[in-house]
């Protein structure tokens, strides 16, 4: 779980450094430290232009791993730090990894069949741990 999180966090510190110019700060606190679209695009971000336009069927994985804002990212991995433990402890370590990424790919999928043009975040996958501790 921990790896998740770090993870995580590596990569949204690698999506502000690559264009420093373009990271956004604003009052709307939805907004702050944002990423720019282009440093998502190289870095995996998924939805219908980069799996139509540019074929990039991995980024229904990566995508997971990529945030919009500092916000987004404090949420997502708040809510994997209180969920982790439980599925790790009931379902595994590594069953635990495989929950969060085939959930992920599952939710940006349907984002894709949906129509989602740009999509990111680990929205997804934490669903599918919340759905994995309802099931169990």
């Amino acid at each position: 779980m921990r790896a998740l999180i770090a993870v995580n966090i590596v990569m949204y510190v690698i999506s502000l450094l690559m264009n420093l110019k373009a990271i956004q700060v604003s009052a709307n606190p939805l907004g702050l430290f944002s990423p720019d679209p282009r440093s998502l695009l190289l870095l995996g971000a998924t939805g219908t232009i980069p799996l139509d336009d540019f074929h990039r069927w991995w980024t229904l994985v990566s995508a997971n791993y990529l945030h919009g804002g500092v916000l987004h990212l404090v949420f997502n991995m708040l809510a994997l730090r209180q969920l982790g433990p439980l599925i790790a402890q009931e379902y595994g370590v590594s069953r635990l990894f495989i929950l969060y990424t085939l959930t992920g790919i599952i939710g940006f999928a349907v984002s894709y069949w949906a129509g989602i043009r740009f999509t990111i975040g680990a929205s997804a996958a934490v669903c599918g741990l919340i759905g994995a501790a309802l099931y169990f």
